[in-house]
């Protein structure tokens, strides 16, 4: 595939917006179009397509410099689409949106890769974002030091945590130290590493009558993100 057609089959949303501010929301989009080539026919049916997608009718006829910062990056996203690439790249696509926009931005990519079988590569600070994801690969100064999916990660990397409130914090501590299980406490909640989750209900069942509430904390894409940055750990796994 020669280098031109490659480029019309990517698309790329950045950090920073191309669009120009004196323009509509529409006159922009039509004009990216037009730089790939595509016929005034095929460029209207694309642009209702994108439209449909981002929901564009309450904005196209906005300048865009007027927009708040989720309004642009729907056009932005509108922009990579309209040449309809196989292959989008976004670069941080959600950072300082409001959580609502962020949740509108995820169910339109998702929305995209189901029905249109588009390839999607994600850069984000997020590791919610990242959980999210088919494939994960964790980057420290430029350098891959983890790949897997989110499942392989936290089972790797992150561990479950048991969240204990006792009716009595030195009967607590004591049934805690008898059973030689880790732990640090703040204002009188134990936090306790467990192997699994069933590893924690027996644990559970066990200190029942000692409970006043209790609660288990599922590790994160955060845990993950902290442990290999911490340990410096390189592993590459797949969880098929």
């Amino acid at each position: 595939m020669a280098i031109p057609e490659i480029r019309k089959s990517i698309g790329v949303v950045f950090q920073q917006s191309l669009l120009d501010e004196r323009l509509t929301v529409r006159e922009n989009i039509v004009h990216r179009g037009k730089t790939y080539g595509l016929s005034k026919a095929q460029l209207a049916e694309n642009y209702q397509f994108v439209s449909s997608y981002l929901h564009l009718e309450d904005i196209e006829q906005q300048k865009y410099g007027t927009l708040s910062g989720g309004q642009k990056r729907r056009a932005d996203i509108a922009r990579a689409l309209i040449h309809r690439p196989q292959i989008l790249f976004l670069d941080e696509p959600t950072t300082g949106l409001d959580p609502q926009t962020r949740q509108f931005v995820w169910q339109t990519i998702k929305q995209l890769q189901t029905e249109t079988n588009m390839t999607v590569f994600l850069t984000t600070h997020y590791m919610e974002e990242a959980a999210g994801a088919h494939q994960v690969i964790v980057l420290n100064q430029g350098r891959i030091v983890a790949t897997g999916t989110p499942d392989f990660l936290k089972t790797t990397y992150a561990y479950d945590q048991m969240a204990l409130v006792f009716h009595d914090c030195s009967l607590g501590k004591m049934w805690l130290k008898d059973n030689a299980l880790h732990f640090t406490e703040k204002q009188g909640i134990f936090l306790v590493r467990v192997d699994s989750t069933m590893h924690a209900l027996t644990l559970l069942k066990n200190a029942e009558p000692l409970l006043a509430s209790f609660e288990v904390i599922k590790g994160t894409m955060d845990d993950v993100f902290l442990h290999i940055m911490a340990q410096g750990d390189v592993t590459n796994g797949r969880d098929d």
